[in-house]
C-alpha cells in the first residue's frame, strides 16, 4: 500500500535503523526483536485480516514477511509529521519486537491516533479487530 507517508520516506530519504535498541517500559524486557539493519523504507504494506481472530493467528498469516518493529514504531513517534493522515483509525501494530512484564505476559506495540500520535501495548492474546493493521517492511 503506497501512501503519503512512503512518498515522503522515499523523497526526504529516511533511514530506520532496525538493529537500534527500542525503548523499554519499566517493569519489561524485550523477549523478541526482529532486526533488520538501516534500511532506506521503499515498500510499507499494512496487513489486515480477513476475518477478526487472535493476533497469535494473524501472525501465522504473515510468516516469512519482515515485520516492523518498535525501533521503526520509535522512529515514528520521534517524527510524527512523517505518519500519514490516512492511517487515522488504524491501530498500527509493530510485531517484529515482543516484549514481557513481570507477570511473563507478552505484548507488542501499537501505533494510534487520539488527537494526536500515541503508542499503547496491545497483548499477544488480544483479537485483531477490523481496525488493527500490521506494519510490515520488504
Amino acid at each position: 500500500m503506497e501512501d503519503s507517508l512512503l512518498v515522503i520516506l522515499k523523497a526526504q530519504g529516511h533511514r530506520v535503523d532496525l538493529d537500534a535498541k527500542p525503548y523499554v517500559p519499566a517493569g519489561c524486557s524485550i523477549k523478541e526483536h526482529l532486526k533488520g539493519g538501516i534500511v532506506n523504507i521503499e515498500i510499507i504494506t499494512l496487513y489486515s485480516s480477513k476475518k477478526v481472530r487472535l493476533l497469535t493467528e494473524v501472525l501465522t498469516e504473515v510468516d516469512g514477511k519482515l515485520l516492523a518493529n518498535a525501533s521503526f514504531l520509535d522512529y515514528l513517534i520521534c517524527n510524527k509529521g512523517l505518519i500519514a493522515n490516512n492511517w487515522k483509525g488504524l491501530k498500527l501494530i509493530f510485531a517484529g519486537t515482543i516484549y514481557q512484564n513481570f507477570k511473563n505476559e507478552l505484548f507488542v506495540r501499537s501505533l494510534f491516533w487520539d488527537e494526536s500520535w500515541e503508542w499503547q501495548f496491545v497483548p499477544l492474546k488480544a483479537v485483531f479487530a477490523k481496525n488493527c493493521v500490521l506494519v510490515l517492511l520488504g
